[in-house]
């Protein structure tokens, strides 16, 4: 360490950089060394062909190669293959899937489906699925598998980034820090990802470092030695906590509280801030990620890595730690042994066979004089005849030649394959019926029920897998909002199928939002990868197009079943067939579908509360209307009462003028002035009240019975 800090004060930083990074990858290589050498090991056992001899020990298999009686079998029956690939493509059809959930109060349900939908189209665009059956196949076989996340322009002609997932063809070319306790690797300090380049093809890229390469050694110095025609280029991630302060504050220009890192407020800002402004603080080590990219001692080129994470993630079969030595397996090494108990049984016992392959007879002295020829060939040649001398040569009468015994396997062969066969299920958990064999279990619930127990014994190369999918999305998750930094369209495509279009704005204000584009029909999705928090988790089951099969057989049966449902569901019905013009016939279908079958309809009780509404209406209508009719049928009788009075006060002023018609007017005018006053003094209007216009208007309530019994 001595020497990396008088490097750093000398300012070679690049030097130091170097020594930093092979003392780490001299520790990786001490401490996976026993591992990788079983990993080796088990790869070839799990790939043994009958050509290459790997599931015999050598020594053995040189034996029988070089046997000088002639030539021994040595067969390679390989049982671990099937069983292997039986974990391996399962897997395959029942990937795990990338889930996010919203964990804060800005983060919304929608916002969650479009960051699926974005990292669906970034594995879709990547060919992730090569990248996780790969980390499965070494997983399975070996213990040990990787997945890559990457960044890479977009295109040729274009600044914009994007988000790839890489397959790593052989895990050996791969180190990550020792000292990591979670299996996904999520907390690792430093990664490595290396390759052997051609040195003619380096040059081609690097012709600036012609007669710089090849001077000094290895990164793995003592380790591996490489030829001269070779390169070792490597890639170093390595991670530094930088520590920063983390301020629930007050903005001095707005007044509203926040949170923020110290380092991102500009400096102005922090001018203005005052004391009793920052209400909380607390220091926070935030990860800062650097990429180099290193041949011998020479660093090429340098980045920083936007992310958190080291983009490099473990698919880990099984991991233990005895004694400080790491041991890492897959399903092939607890079969091992029992593989090479049924490839030696079954060459000894055709060995053993072999040895019977021609039919002894037992033939009369003089039975085959002269006939050689036929006996000769009676092992090789399908004769239609074979004759014999009946007699001797003296006449008397001979036994023809009876064959001995057919070559019989030896009982202890027989039963020590069949030993070896049952070894190989029990070291694997794997049974006859998960291979589609009959055995002692005959009903559909006890084949069911021993399926269940293989896949139980298997069940956590599946959950590794697992693990390392939502630490493959946790990576991407984090890079999403670092790489899609400037507004920018994406057409995406949901888990159905169907595409849509997005706009990820970091400048919007809500994490999403739905808005129509100028001059367009199209609703587009507005989408802040920036705001809220949001959780990764891994949905194990089949694909969606496994379902959607599964779905469109579910949905003939019933219909099958009874076909005026498909009248009721034929819509959903044909939208999961995947033949053309299905979704032409789920159009017209839907069509025919009755509104309250499709809940179009309004609620039952809904309806039965509007009609009695316009009942009510209805009644109330009537009662004005009634109410109506009695106030004129009040005021017409009203106005015949004034009437009738007026015209009473006219008849007395014609009698008292008929009375009086030889008064003069000094007499009449006084008399006729206090008839005037009489009659419009309003003490004297009669009064008509609720009473009288109820006696004699009849209404609503008079025609109830207890009223016209009163």
């Amino acid at each position: 360490m001595s020497d990396e800090i008088e490097d750093e004060r000398e300012g070679n930083s690049d030097r130091a950089l170097v020594r930093r990074a092979r003392d780490r990858f001299r520790r990786c290589v001490e401490w996976e060394a026993d591992a990788r050498a079983k990993f080796v090991s088990d790869l070839r056992f799990a790939n043994a062909d009958p050509d290459n001899g790997w599931q015999w020990p050598q020594a053995l298999w040189s034996t029988r190669q070089d046997d000088p009686k002639g030539y021994t079998p040595k067969l390679t029956i390989n049982k671990v293959r099937q069983h292997n690939l039986q974990i391996i493509n399962d897997a395959k059809q029942n990937k795990p899937g990338i889930v996010i959930r919203p964990v804060s109060d800005d983060a919304s349900f929608k916002a969650a489906q479009v960051f699926e939908d974005i990292v669906r189209d970034i594995e879709r665009q990547s060919r992730a699925e090569q990248a996780y059956d790969t980390a499965t196949q070494f997983q399975v076989q070996c213990g040990l598998g990787y997945i890559r996340v990457v960044t890479d322009y977009a295109g040729p002609n274009t600044f914009d980034q994007e988000i790839f997932i890489r397959r790593v063809k052989n895990p050996l070319n791969v180190y990550l820090d020792p000292d990591i306790n979670e299996v996904d690797g999520s907390d690792a300090r430093f990664g490595f990802v290396y390759d052997d380049v051609p040195k003619d093809e380096f040059l081609s890229e690097y012709p600036e470092m012609k007669g710089k390469i090849g001077q000094g050694a290895p990164l793995d110095e003592g380790a591996t030695s490489l030829d001269d025609k070779h390169v070792r280029v490597l890639e170093y991630f390595e991670k530094e906590m930088v520590r920063d302060e983390l301020w629930l504050m007050r903005d001095p220009d707005s007044g509203q509280t926040g949170i923020a890192r110290k380092s991102e407020i500009p400096a102005e800002v922090r001018k203005r801030i005052a004391k009793d402004d920052i209400l909380k603080r607390r220091e926070i080590l935030d990860p800062q990620i650097k990429w180099y990219k290193i041949a011998d001692d020479e660093v090429l080129d340098v980045k920083d890595w936007p992310g958190r994470y080291i983009p490099i993630v473990p698919v880990v079969g099984e991991q233990t730690i005895v004694e400080k030595k790491l041991d890492r397996k897959g399903h092939t090494r607890a079969m091992k042994d029992a593989q090479r108990m049924y490839n030696f049984w079954s060459s000894s016992a055709t060995e053993q066979a072999a040895l019977q392959t021609k039919t002894r007879w037992f033939v009369p002295v003089g039975a085959t004089e002269n006939l050689e020829t036929y006996f000769a060939k009676i092992n090789t040649t399908n004769l239609p005849f074979i004759p014999y001398n009946s007699v001797n040569s003296e006449g008397e009468a001979l036994p023809p030649p009876t064959p001995i015994n057919p070559p019989v396997l030896a009982p202890a062969y027989v039963q020590l394959l069949q030993i070896s066969q049952n070894e190989l299920m029990m070291a694997s958990g794997q049974y006859q019926s998960q291979f589609g064999q009959n055995e002692n279990a005959t009903s559909g619930k006890a084949i069911a029920e021993r399926q269940r127990q293989g896949d139980n014994a298997t069940y956590h190369f599946i959950d590794g897998l697992a693990i390392a999918i939502r630490q493959v999305g946790n990576i991407v998750v984090d890079l999403i909002p670092k790489i899609y930094d400037t507004a920018r369209v994406k057409q995406i495509m949901g888990k159905d199928g169907t595409q849509r279009m997005v706009r990820i704005d970091p400048a919007a204000s809500q994490s999403y939002a739905e808005e129509q584009m100028e001059e367009q029909e199209a609703i587009y999705s507005v989408f802040n990868p920036n705001v809220g928090r949001y959780q990764v988790e891994s949905d194990i089951g089949p694909s969606y197009s496994t379902r959607r099969q599964e779905a469109w057989n579910a949905f003939v049966q019933i219909t099958s079943q009874n076909r005026e449902l498909t009248n009721v569901i034929g819509d959903l019905m044909f939208r999961y067939a995947d033949f053309p013009g299905a979704d032409d016939i789920a159009e017209r279908l839907a069509r025919i579908v009755p509104p309250n079958v499709k809940g179009e309809a309004p609620d039952p009780a809904l309806q039965q509360a509007i009609a009695q509404n316009a009942n009510l209406q209805k009644l109330y209508a009537e009662s004005l209307e009634k109410i109506a009719t009695m106030d004129r049928q009040a005021k017409d009788k009203e106005d015949q009462k004034e009437i009738n009075l007026y015209d009473a006060e006219s008849r007395r002023l014609k009698e008292i003028g008929n009375a009086t018609g030889n008064l003069g007017p000094d007499v009449l005018k006084p008399l006729i002035q206090e008839l005037l006053q009489e009659m419009l003094d309003p003490a004297n209007v009669p009064v008509i009240n609720d009473e009288a216009v109820s006696d004699q208007t009849p209404d609503a309530s008079s025609a109830q019975p207890e009223e016209n019994a009163a």
